[in-house]
């Protein structure tokens, strides 16, 4: 929760944190269900109930985003983020540019699940060719493996680009587009997809209903007849039945993709992808947000963040026996119903006198491979001690170490008063009050060599503990950087989520939080906002406010970031909203407008007879993880929704 809870107390308890990416999937190989695919229409029974009809819009795959950089010898490189590649595909990239030999880098090679996070190397040395284009070819060697699958539009001076999706035939250089309906009549037992699409290569195309998403791809579940686009590369209301299936369409957790080649090529006999495996329409299958709880009774989630193999690093507070104070844990593994009942590792800081404490935001191996030994993990959070001194309550902590067992290092941090070590020797207390001190730090995420958090002034200062300050504190430098927005450092202005945007070498982050500065003065309603910061230069891009549903919600805060194909996710806590996901597209560096996915808690089983607290707290991809408490309880619960289609 954030500055949305009403009493000083409430915010304490429910300091809430931080965001995360990554999981993977295993392609499996090509099997087909019970019940045939055929090309007729079913129609409905006489009273059969009606079907449930959900509306795709196919995405021309693959899809991502790329960074050019340079090396520390100064030579060209590429930062890639992208998905919808055949499951383990190696790919040619060069930059190719008119009147000059290509560029070439490294090999672009996807995971099992066809996404992929890499920095690609070249032998340039020069700057960046303006009017070229990066492209992605469909493999290594020559012949159709030379056809381009993805590229930029003309470079200029930006250094950041989307990838636009392209399909070469020999009726030229298109980008594929498409829409379908999938709908399931429980009557009749029968699952009936149709298809709509344009801008593919004349033929025959294989297509399935898998299971995943389009972002991790998984094992087929059902193979349609394949669809053959006319010699105009149109499919024109393509419909495929299945029939005897005996369970209707999930929330979550299907995907539906058109491939390159026919059934015939697109595997080996052993089950293995093709070239022509090469997707290239998909759409997650929408529903609503599945919701169940996770962990056991009393375990908390306030941070999140990807890990290798699949798992990811939640971080949050277990409930100690006398229910007013909590101890930070860690936990390994993944997000699905093995995590159910998970119990979790409790660590102990290695600091005098602890009462309390909690982490908050995690960091892994994956994302900061040079800072964060394999298998280790950094989280940071709060803890409040009976030694500290008069006045004081939380006090910030980083530790860095293993998720279980022994060994570890903590440290204790806290924002200078009066300007040590800080930019720019900027006061935290102003000099006219000379008894002020900072009686609160708290940190809220970890990325790179940075922390994000806030901290409180003692209250006898104007504004007091409701003041908002945020701060950012350097890890390699020692240094605090003190944030001042609409003119102030106290604008109830919070700081809860930090991504690092191209890698762990990038001096580029985006942060994300809420404040009342986006109006005339720093008393208005509190704003959720995302705002660029580069670490080497102290420089803040300008701050980008959104409020829930892009209407007249009272207050609305990011909770947690995670970047995502094309901009980033925020679980989001609105007074409008107890809880949702936010996606806004990033584009050059400049954020655009939300889309709002409210995820109804609430109304979920989890809440029979209501629930009497509800957050948003960490965010995984498409998944949201927050606190919940049943009405006429005091315990607390951990749940996780998945949001379809993001």
């Amino acid at each position: 929760m954030s500055l949305i809870a009403s009493s000083p107390a409430g915010r304490r308890r429910a300091r809430l944190s931080a965001g995360g990416l990554l999981a993977a999937a295993v392609v499996a190989g090509l099997a087909a269900p019970a019940g045939a695919s055929t090309a007729a229409s079913a129609a409905a029974a006489p009273g059969a109930a009606p079907a449930a009809v959900h509306h795709l819009h196919l995405h021309a795959m693959p899809a991502g985003t790329v960074r050019f950089g340079w090396t520390r010898h100064h030579r060209l490189m590429v930062r890639a983020h992208l998905h919808g590649l055949t499951p383990g595909s190696a790919h040619a990239v060069q930059l190719t540019v008119p009147g000059r030999r290509s560029i070439r880098f490294s090999t672009l090679t996807a995971a099992s699940s066809g996404h992929v996070t890499a920095t690609l190397h070249s032998s340039f040395a020069g700057p960046l060719p303006r009017g070229g284009r990066l492209v992605i070819r469909m493999g290594r060697g020559r012949g159709i493996a030379r056809s381009p699958i993805a590229r930029t539009m003309r470079l200029t001076s930006h250094r950041g680009y989307r990838l636009h999706a392209v399909e070469v035939s020999r009726r030229g250089t298109t980008t594929p587009r498409g829409r379908a309906t999938i709908s399931y009549n429980a009557s009749r037992q029968t699952l009936t997809v149709t298809v709509h699409a344009s801008g593919l290569s004349p033929g025959f195309h294989a297509a399935h209903i898998h299971q995943g998403s389009c972002f991790n791809q998984g094992p087929v579940l059902y193979m349609l007849k394949d669809l053959h686009a006319d010699a105009h590369g149109r499919i024109a209301h393509a419909v495929r039945v299945f029939t005897k299936v005996t369970k209707p369409i999930p929330a979550h957790g299907w995907y539906l993709n058109i491939h390159q080649g026919n059934s015939n090529k697109i595997a080996t006999s052993s089950g293995q992808p093709t070239i022509y495996f090469r997707p290239l329409l998909c759409s997650d299958i929408k529903g609503a947000p599945s919701i169940f709880s996770i962990l056991k009774s009393g375990d908390v989630v306030t941070g999140v963040r990807g890990e290798a193999a699949g798992n990811v690093i939640l971080t949050g507070s277990a409930a100690t026996g006398n229910g007013t104070q909590a101890r930070p844990f860690l936990f390994r593994g993944r997000l699905n119903g093995s995590a159910t009942g998970a119990a979790v590792s409790v660590r102990t800081p290695a600091f005098r006198k602890v009462t309390t404490a909690t982490f908050y935001g995690p960091d892994t191996h994956q994302y900061n491979p040079a800072s964060i030994p394999a298998g280790q993990v950094r989280a940071v959070g709060s803890y409040q001690s009976s030694a500290a001194p008069s006045g004081v309550l939380d006090q910030g902590m980083i530790y860095l170490g293993p998720v279980s067992g022994p060994g570890g290092s903590w440290t204790s941090i806290a924002v200078p008063a009066r300007g040590a070590h800080t930019t720019g020797h900027r006061r935290a207390c102003p000099r006219t009050r000379p008894k002020c001190f900072v009686m609160e730090t708290i940190a809220h995420s970890t990325m790179g060599n940075l922390v994000v958090g806030n901290y409180d002034l003692n209250p006898a200062i104007r504004g007091g503990l409701a003041s908002g300050n945020g701060f950012i504190y350097n890890m390699t430098r020692h240094q605090w950087t003190l944030l001042r927005l609409g003119g102030s450092q106290s604008s109830k202005t919070t700081l809860y989520g930090i991504w690092q945007n191209g890698g762990e070498h990038s001096v580029h982050y985006t942060l994300a939080g809420g404040s009342s500065a986006h109006g005339r003065s720093a008393r208005g309603p509190q704003r959720a906002f995302l705002m660029n910061y580069n670490e080497r230069t102290g420089a803040f891009g300008k701050p980008h406010y959104y409020r829930f549903a892009n209407s007249l919600a009272l207050a609305t805060h990011f909770e947690g970031i995670t970047a995502v194909p094309g901009g980033f996710n925020m679980v989001t806590l609105s007074s409008a909203q107890s809880s949702s996901l936010a996606f806004v597209p990033v584009r050059h560096g400049s954020f655009g407008t939300a889309r709002w996915h409210p995820v109804p808690v609430a109304s979920s089983p989890l809440c029979p007879g209501g629930c009497s607290i509800i957050t948003g707290n960490a965010v995984y991809g498409s998944h949201i993880m927050g606190l919940y408490v049943q009405s006429g309880s005091k315990t607390p619960h951990t749940y996780l929704a998945t949001v379809p289609g993001r």
